[in-house]
Protein backbone atom coordinates (compact mmCIF):
# COMPACT_ATOMS: atom_id res chain seq x y z
CA UNK A 1 0.00 0.00 0.00
CA UNK A 2 2.96 2.36 1.02
CA UNK A 3 4.50 1.65 -2.27
CA UNK A 4 1.66 2.34 -4.30
CA UNK A 5 0.91 5.50 -2.55
CA UNK A 6 4.58 6.73 -2.89
CA UNK A 7 3.97 6.07 -6.89
CA UNK A 8 0.66 8.10 -7.06
CA UNK A 9 2.36 11.13 -5.53
CA UNK A 10 5.23 10.91 -7.13
CA UNK A 11 3.41 10.40 -10.85
CA UNK A 12 1.30 13.54 -9.83
CA UNK A 13 3.82 15.81 -8.79
CA UNK A 14 6.17 14.34 -11.80
CA UNK A 15 3.15 15.90 -14.26
CA UNK A 16 2.01 18.95 -12.17
CA UNK A 17 5.75 19.75 -13.21
CA UNK A 18 5.82 19.11 -16.70
CA UNK A 19 2.43 21.00 -16.84
CA UNK A 20 3.93 24.10 -15.57
CA UNK A 21 7.33 23.74 -16.97
CA UNK A 22 6.04 22.99 -21.10
CA UNK A 23 2.12 23.69 -20.54
CA UNK A 24 1.02 26.37 -18.29
CA UNK A 25 1.74 29.28 -20.57
CA UNK A 26 0.74 27.58 -24.06
CA UNK A 27 -3.12 29.14 -24.96
CA UNK A 28 -4.38 25.72 -25.69
CA UNK A 29 -6.78 25.96 -23.34
CA UNK A 30 -8.79 23.06 -24.23
CA UNK A 31 -5.67 20.62 -24.47
CA UNK A 32 -4.52 22.06 -21.21
CA UNK A 33 -7.67 21.06 -19.28
CA UNK A 34 -7.58 17.39 -20.97
CA UNK A 35 -4.07 17.31 -19.90
CA UNK A 36 -4.61 17.39 -16.37
CA UNK A 37 -7.56 15.79 -16.23
CA UNK A 38 -5.73 12.32 -18.27
CA UNK A 39 -2.71 12.83 -15.99
CA UNK A 40 -4.45 12.58 -12.72
CA UNK A 41 -6.31 9.78 -13.88
CA UNK A 42 -3.65 7.77 -15.09
CA UNK A 43 -1.55 8.62 -12.29
CA UNK A 44 -4.06 6.16 -10.03
CA UNK A 45 -3.94 2.95 -12.70
CA UNK A 46 -0.30 2.99 -13.91
CA UNK A 47 1.12 1.81 -10.74
CA UNK A 48 -1.01 -1.42 -10.74
CA UNK A 49 0.14 -1.49 -15.45
CA UNK A 50 2.84 -4.51 -15.38
CA UNK A 51 4.27 -5.40 -18.37
CA UNK A 52 5.56 -8.93 -18.09
CA UNK A 53 9.40 -9.85 -18.47
CA UNK A 54 10.35 -11.45 -21.58
CA UNK A 55 12.70 -14.08 -19.33
CA UNK A 56 11.03 -15.11 -15.85
CA UNK A 57 13.32 -14.28 -13.33
CA UNK A 58 12.57 -15.08 -9.44
CA UNK A 59 14.87 -12.78 -7.43
CA UNK A 60 14.53 -13.09 -3.70
CA UNK A 61 13.01 -9.98 -1.82
CA UNK A 62 15.77 -8.37 0.63
CA UNK A 63 12.91 -7.23 2.87
CA UNK A 64 12.33 -10.86 3.68
CA UNK A 65 15.64 -11.75 4.21
CA UNK A 66 16.34 -8.93 6.68
CA UNK A 67 13.11 -10.62 8.13
CA UNK A 68 14.60 -14.19 8.51
CA UNK A 69 17.90 -12.74 9.97
CA UNK A 70 16.06 -10.88 12.65
CA UNK A 71 13.67 -13.13 13.63
CA UNK A 72 16.95 -15.89 13.64
CA UNK A 73 18.90 -13.57 15.70
CA UNK A 74 16.66 -12.36 17.99
CA UNK A 75 14.61 -15.37 19.67
CA UNK A 76 14.43 -15.91 22.97
CA UNK A 77 11.74 -18.90 23.06
CA UNK A 78 12.79 -22.17 23.76
CA UNK A 79 11.26 -23.33 20.96
CA UNK A 80 12.73 -22.83 17.23
CA UNK A 81 11.42 -20.65 14.96
CA UNK A 82 9.99 -22.54 11.28
CA UNK A 83 9.24 -21.06 8.18
CA UNK A 84 5.65 -21.55 8.75
CA UNK A 85 5.45 -19.44 11.95
CA UNK A 86 7.95 -17.24 10.79
CA UNK A 87 5.15 -16.57 8.20
CA UNK A 88 2.16 -16.58 10.30
CA UNK A 89 3.92 -13.79 12.91
CA UNK A 90 4.77 -11.58 10.09
CA UNK A 91 1.24 -11.52 8.84
CA UNK A 92 -0.08 -11.00 12.26
CA UNK A 93 2.03 -8.01 12.54
CA UNK A 94 1.64 -6.52 9.32
CA UNK A 95 -2.65 -7.18 9.48
CA UNK A 96 -2.41 -4.84 12.47
CA UNK A 97 -0.64 -2.14 11.07
CA UNK A 98 -2.77 -2.32 7.92
CA UNK A 99 -5.84 -2.26 10.62
CA UNK A 100 -4.54 0.77 11.89
CA UNK A 101 -4.17 2.57 8.51
CA UNK A 102 -7.14 1.71 7.19
CA UNK A 103 -9.25 3.72 10.32
CA UNK A 104 -7.38 6.42 9.55
CA UNK A 105 -7.60 6.29 5.76
CA UNK A 106 -11.41 6.00 6.77
CA UNK A 107 -11.32 8.74 9.51
CA UNK A 108 -10.08 11.01 6.68
CA UNK A 109 -12.15 9.97 3.86
CA UNK A 110 -15.36 10.83 6.34
CA UNK A 111 -13.88 14.12 7.42
CA UNK A 112 -13.90 15.55 3.42
CA UNK A 113 -17.14 13.87 2.66
CA UNK A 114 -18.47 16.01 5.58
CA UNK A 115 -16.69 19.75 4.17
CA UNK A 116 -18.36 18.67 0.44
CA UNK A 117 -21.73 17.80 1.76
CA UNK A 118 -21.46 20.96 3.42
CA UNK A 119 -20.56 22.85 0.62
CA UNK A 120 -23.08 21.17 -1.32
CA UNK A 121 -25.79 21.98 0.80
CA UNK A 122 -25.21 25.88 0.54
CA UNK A 123 -26.04 25.48 -3.10
CA UNK A 124 -29.45 23.59 -2.67
CA UNK A 125 -30.76 26.35 -0.56
CA UNK A 126 -30.43 28.67 -2.78
CA UNK A 127 -34.19 29.51 -4.42
CA UNK A 128 -34.40 29.12 -8.63
CA UNK A 129 -35.15 33.05 -9.54
CA UNK A 130 -36.05 32.45 -13.23
CA UNK A 131 -34.77 30.08 -16.10
CA UNK A 132 -32.89 30.73 -19.31
CA UNK A 133 -32.23 28.50 -22.10
CA UNK A 134 -32.67 25.56 -20.19
CA UNK A 135 -30.09 26.89 -17.09
CA UNK A 136 -31.44 28.19 -14.00
CA UNK A 137 -30.17 31.77 -12.94
CA UNK A 138 -30.54 32.35 -9.30
CA UNK A 139 -30.22 35.87 -7.61
CA UNK A 140 -28.25 36.55 -4.51
CA UNK A 141 -29.90 39.11 -1.97
CA UNK A 142 -27.23 41.78 -1.05
CA UNK A 143 -24.36 40.14 -2.67
CA UNK A 144 -21.82 41.38 -5.49
CA UNK A 145 -20.90 37.22 -5.96
CA UNK A 146 -21.29 35.63 -9.27
CA UNK A 147 -20.24 31.36 -10.23
CA UNK A 148 -21.91 28.79 -11.85
CA UNK A 149 -22.25 25.58 -10.76
CA UNK A 150 -23.60 22.89 -13.45
CA UNK A 151 -26.64 24.37 -15.24
CA UNK A 152 -27.12 26.63 -12.70
CA UNK A 153 -25.99 30.60 -12.65
CA UNK A 154 -25.61 32.78 -9.32
CA UNK A 155 -25.57 36.46 -9.43
CA UNK A 156 -25.56 38.69 -7.01
CA UNK A 157 -28.47 41.37 -6.95
CA UNK A 158 -25.36 44.62 -6.62
CA UNK A 159 -24.56 43.05 -10.49
CA UNK A 160 -26.30 45.22 -12.96
CA UNK A 161 -26.76 46.70 -16.43
CA UNK A 162 -23.46 46.12 -18.99
CA UNK A 163 -21.73 44.04 -16.32
CA UNK A 164 -24.51 41.51 -16.00
CA UNK A 165 -24.32 41.08 -19.61
CA UNK A 166 -20.44 40.29 -20.13
CA UNK A 167 -20.72 38.10 -16.51
CA UNK A 168 -23.90 36.05 -17.90
CA UNK A 169 -21.44 35.52 -20.85
CA UNK A 170 -19.23 34.21 -19.07
CA UNK A 171 -20.77 31.50 -16.76
CA UNK A 172 -22.60 30.67 -19.84
CA UNK A 173 -19.19 29.41 -21.11
CA UNK A 174 -18.65 27.61 -18.30
CA UNK A 175 -22.05 25.72 -18.28
CA UNK A 176 -21.93 24.97 -22.05
CA UNK A 177 -18.50 23.80 -21.02
CA UNK A 178 -19.69 21.12 -18.49
CA UNK A 179 -16.40 22.72 -15.91
CA UNK A 180 -18.23 22.01 -12.89
CA UNK A 181 -18.12 17.91 -14.14
CA UNK A 182 -14.35 18.66 -14.03
CA UNK A 183 -14.37 20.30 -10.26
CA UNK A 184 -16.45 17.55 -8.97
CA UNK A 185 -14.74 14.54 -10.40
CA UNK A 186 -11.72 16.01 -8.97
CA UNK A 187 -13.33 16.58 -5.63
CA UNK A 188 -13.96 13.50 -5.43
CA UNK A 189 -10.74 12.29 -6.26
CA UNK A 190 -9.27 14.86 -3.62
CA UNK A 191 -12.00 12.67 -1.14
CA UNK A 192 -10.50 9.17 -1.41
CA UNK A 193 -6.77 10.48 -1.49
CA UNK A 194 -6.97 12.97 0.73
CA UNK A 195 -3.23 12.51 1.80
CA UNK A 196 -1.94 13.51 -1.42
CA UNK A 197 -1.28 16.79 -1.33
CA UNK A 198 -0.65 17.25 -5.21
CA UNK A 199 -4.60 16.72 -5.87
CA UNK A 200 -5.04 20.43 -4.53
CA UNK A 201 -2.89 21.80 -7.09
CA UNK A 202 -4.52 19.31 -9.80
CA UNK A 203 -7.82 21.35 -8.47
CA UNK A 204 -6.28 25.03 -8.37
CA UNK A 205 -4.77 24.51 -12.20
CA UNK A 206 -8.01 23.01 -13.64
CA UNK A 207 -9.83 25.81 -11.93
CA UNK A 208 -7.42 28.62 -13.71
CA UNK A 209 -7.62 26.78 -17.44
CA UNK A 210 -11.76 26.97 -16.59
CA UNK A 211 -11.31 30.48 -16.49
CA UNK A 212 -8.96 31.11 -19.34
CA UNK A 213 -11.53 29.09 -21.62
CA UNK A 214 -14.28 31.31 -20.50
CA UNK A 215 -12.62 34.19 -20.71
CA UNK A 216 -11.52 33.46 -24.56
CA UNK A 217 -14.96 32.78 -25.64
CA UNK A 218 -15.94 35.94 -23.72
CA UNK A 219 -13.35 38.39 -24.86
CA UNK A 220 -14.54 37.74 -28.34
CA UNK A 221 -17.76 39.22 -27.93
CA UNK A 222 -16.25 42.26 -25.79
CA UNK A 223 -13.28 44.63 -26.49
CA UNK A 224 -10.37 43.31 -24.20
CA UNK A 225 -9.73 46.43 -22.17
CA UNK A 226 -13.38 46.76 -21.04
CA UNK A 227 -13.33 43.26 -20.02
CA UNK A 228 -10.05 43.45 -18.40
CA UNK A 229 -11.42 47.01 -16.65
CA UNK A 230 -13.86 44.84 -15.48
CA UNK A 231 -12.11 42.27 -13.65
CA UNK A 232 -9.65 45.20 -12.23
CA UNK A 233 -12.20 47.69 -10.62
CA UNK A 234 -14.49 45.05 -8.60
CA UNK A 235 -13.95 43.01 -5.64
CA UNK A 236 -16.48 40.29 -5.48
CA UNK A 237 -17.67 38.41 -2.35
CA UNK A 238 -17.14 34.54 -2.14
CA UNK A 239 -18.83 32.13 -0.12
CA UNK A 240 -15.73 29.71 -0.20
CA UNK A 241 -17.43 27.51 -2.61
CA UNK A 242 -14.25 25.90 -4.40
CA UNK A 243 -15.65 23.51 -6.54
CA UNK A 244 -17.75 26.24 -8.50
CA UNK A 245 -16.50 28.33 -10.86
CA UNK A 246 -16.15 32.05 -9.56
CA UNK A 247 -16.35 34.78 -11.88
CA UNK A 248 -14.05 37.14 -9.40
CA UNK A 249 -10.85 34.64 -8.00
CA UNK A 250 -9.22 37.16 -6.85
CA UNK A 251 -5.90 35.03 -7.20
CA UNK A 252 -6.29 34.07 -10.56
CA UNK A 253 -7.36 37.37 -11.65
CA UNK A 254 -3.76 38.29 -12.76
CA UNK A 255 -2.88 35.38 -14.49
CA UNK A 256 -6.49 35.49 -16.56
CA UNK A 257 -5.24 38.98 -17.87
CA UNK A 258 -1.49 37.85 -18.70
CA UNK A 259 -3.89 35.53 -20.94
CA UNK A 260 -6.23 37.17 -22.27
CA UNK A 261 -3.69 39.70 -23.51
CA UNK A 262 -1.41 36.36 -24.56
CA UNK A 263 -1.01 36.18 -28.34
CA UNK A 264 -2.12 32.67 -29.32
CA UNK A 265 0.58 29.87 -29.29
CA UNK A 266 2.00 28.64 -32.52
CA UNK A 267 0.42 25.11 -33.68
CA UNK A 268 4.19 23.58 -33.25
CA UNK A 269 3.87 23.63 -30.06
CA UNK A 270 1.02 21.10 -29.52
CA UNK A 271 3.75 18.62 -29.98
CA UNK A 272 5.45 18.81 -26.85
CA UNK A 273 2.24 17.10 -25.38
CA UNK A 274 3.83 14.26 -26.52
CA UNK A 275 6.45 14.25 -23.86
CA UNK A 276 3.81 12.24 -21.87
CA UNK A 277 4.38 9.14 -23.79
CA UNK A 278 7.82 8.68 -22.67
CA UNK A 279 7.09 9.50 -19.41
CA UNK A 280 4.35 6.82 -19.24
CA UNK A 281 6.87 4.32 -20.87
CA UNK A 282 9.27 4.30 -18.13
CA UNK A 283 6.46 4.55 -15.57
CA UNK A 284 5.47 1.48 -17.19
CA UNK A 285 9.24 -0.11 -16.94
CA UNK A 286 9.86 1.42 -13.84
CA UNK A 287 6.71 -0.58 -12.38
CA UNK A 288 7.28 -4.01 -14.33
CA UNK A 289 10.71 -3.84 -13.08
CA UNK A 290 9.43 -3.86 -9.36
CA UNK A 291 7.30 -6.67 -10.39
CA UNK A 292 10.45 -8.49 -10.41
CA UNK A 293 11.05 -8.50 -7.03
CA UNK A 294 8.00 -9.23 -5.13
Amino acid sequence: MLHYTLHIVILHLLFIFIYDIFFARETFFKWNRYYLLVTVSISLILPFVEIPPIFETKIPVANYINQVEHLITHNTSDQPYTLETMIQDTNHSQKKAINWILVIYIIGILINLIFFLKRISKLMRLKTYQKVKNMRVVVIPNSKEAFSFFNTICLGDQVHGYEKKKILKHEIAHVRGKHSLDLIYIEIIKIIFWWNPIIKIYQSRLAEIHEFIADQETVFKFEKNIYIQLLLNKAFDSKGIKFTNNFYNTRLIKNRIKMILKRKSKKINKFKYLLICPVICITLMYTSSNALYE
